[in-house]
């Protein structure tokens, strides 16, 4: 893991930035999420366009309301994604 963020506006949901990791020997990356303060996790660097890209740094921001994931990569590019609103995550 190279780097973790916990959304200040919803601390159930974290992310995790995947580096450099060797999985049979392939390097595997991208980005993981939890919505239970960590206790599971989900990749999901697939529909957030990263997909086994190592990834160096993970933020979240909210602009206008709305959460935004950012993932940088060491050197290759950036990606953005939306979040769903915290009241959604808690299921409320």
């Amino acid at each position: 893991m190279s780097d973790l963020e916990v959304d200040s506006e919803c601390p159930v949901r974290i992310f995790a930035a995947l580096g450099f990791a060797s999985r049979g020997g392939q390097n595997a990356g991208g980005v993981a999420r939890s919505l239970d303060r960590g206790v599971t996790w989900e990749v999901i660097s697939d529909g957030f366009g990263v997909g086994k890209t190592p990834v160096s740094s993970v933020k979240i921001r909210t602009a206008l309301g709305i959460p935004i994931v950012f993932a940088l990569t060491y050197g290759r590019a950036a990606w953005t994604a939306l979040e769903p609103l915290c009241e959604q995550v808690n299921g409320e």
